[in-house]
């Protein structure tokens, strides 16, 4: 009796702790769907209006970023780049210039019929500085011109005006060049394989063109080179501009 009591007991006991089970784990499944539920809400829920303008504002500035700062680099390569064009520009003897043309043109010692003539710029300084072994950049692109030309010899008398001999290195045929440069004119023949070129001016502007026809009927400026019953005697041109290879 007592062995059928205790079975009793136990079957009873099992019963209890299964429903016990049972009960636990719907519980559980239930709290994990409203778990899901409200994750998928929040998910799901739309931005508000600001909410989506920063957002968006926010997509944009991530997308405009690698570009902008593209660009902000390659403008300042392009400013290094410039300057550094710039700089060489400016060590040349020589360049291009519109207030040259503004200041022969008002001198009124051009010719009116001028042609293919190119305004120039004149390193003074530069210039005058150059020695035998010495070379110099002849960049003049609107004459399609680009010599490195080789300083032969220079000779610079008690007025001050230097004459500057010059050749076109590693050439078959001699191209010579005479620059003659005071502080208040230069004049000089420069030859070269494709034809012969003249330049005058003062010791600041000049002009520069081929040679044939261009000289006659300019007014020339002046070195002063010695002795007059005035006290000073002038001459023009000191160096020859026809068109002949020296």
């Amino acid at each position: 009796m007592m062995k059928k009591t205790a079975l009793i007991l136990a079957g009873i006991l099992v019963l209890a702790v299964s429903l016990l089970l049972l009960d636990l784990t719907g519980s559980d499944k239930k709290k994990g769907g409203e778990t899901i539920a409200a994750t998928k809400a929040t998910v799901e829920e739309p931005l508000s209006g600001n909410q989506q303008v920063v957002s968006k504002n926010t997509v944009k500035d991530i997308a405009l970023a690698q570009p902008l700062n593209k660009s902000i680099k390659t403008a300042a390569v392009a400013a290094k780049e410039q300057a550094a064009t710039d700089d060489y520009f400016n060590e040349l003897p020589f360049k291009p210039s519109l207030k040259a043309e503004q200041v022969l043109k008002a001198s009124g010692k051009l010719r009116d019929n001028l042609q293919g003539e190119v305004y120039l710029e004149i390193n003074n300084a530069e210039i005058s500085s150059l020695e035998a072994g010495d070379s110099f950049k002849l960049e003049i692109p609107e004459l399609d011109m680009f010599y490195e030309i080789a300083v032969d010899k220079t000779h610079q008398d008690k007025f001050g005006n230097k004459t500057i001999e010059a050749m076109l290195p590693d050439q078959e045929v001699k191209y010579s060049s005479i620059i003659t440069i005071s502080k208040d004119a230069i004049y000089a023949n420069i030859t070269t394989p494709y034809g012969s070129y003249a330049m005058e001016g003062n010791g600041q502007y000049a002009w520069m063109a081929e040679t044939a026809d261009l000289i006659h009927d300019v007014i020339q400026d002046s070195f002063v080179t010695g002795a007059t019953g005035s006290g000073e005697e002038i001459h023009t041109a000191p160096v020859g501009t026809g068109n002949t290879r020296r």
